[in-house]
């Protein structure tokens, strides 16, 4: 196979397993461990995000198409509490289903791997798994961090009587 087809091969089982990825939140949403999984970090310190390059994939997303793709995710100055629990929701939907296709397609990758298939379909697909899969989840993550922080902040300012 040439380079070009193990490219638009590759990038069709990235876009099938986030479909996936989509379809098991959706299950994971009744299961009791979908709270536990939307309070769960990879990376505790905000430092680290920057380090690994994850202000990359933030740019690409609200500069390129991608910001076109999930527009629930869209931060305006009207919003109030209500509306950012409801984004965060939403990016924990996101964060969960990257996730779900970041681990069905490692496991794809390591049963080619063991059927030793072609190593050009693997470096690609691990290359699109990373930056499709893993760093989206990364920055939900983050996002996701920053965001709590703010509805604390609101929270606590809704607690303090008026006087």
């Amino acid at each position: 196979m040439s380079i070009l087809t193990y490219i638009f091969l590759s990038i069709s089982i990235t876009f099938s397993f986030m479909v996936v990825g989509g379809l098991a939140v959706e299950a994971l949403k009744k299961s009791p461990d979908y709270v536990r999984l939307s309070n769960f970090r990879f990376i505790k310190n905000d430092r680290t995000y920057d380090l690994i390059g994850v202000w990359l994939i933030k740019w690409a997303v609200s500069k390129t198409f991608w910001r076109h793709f999930n527009k629930k995710l869209t931060l305006s100055s009207g919003t109030d509490l209500a509306g950012l629990k409801a984004m965060r929701m939403e990016m924990t939907n996101a964060e969960i289903g990257h996730l779900v296709g970041l681990i069905a397609q490692t496991l794809l990758v390591l049963v080619l791997f063991i059927l030793d298939q072609s190593s050009t379909l693997i470096a690609i697909l691990i290359f699109l798994n990373i930056i499709l899969n893993l760093y989206p989840a990364l920055l939900q993550q983050q996002n996701k961090a920053r965001l709590d922080r703010l509805i604390a902040v609101l929270e606590s300012r809704s607690r303090v009587p008026n006087c």
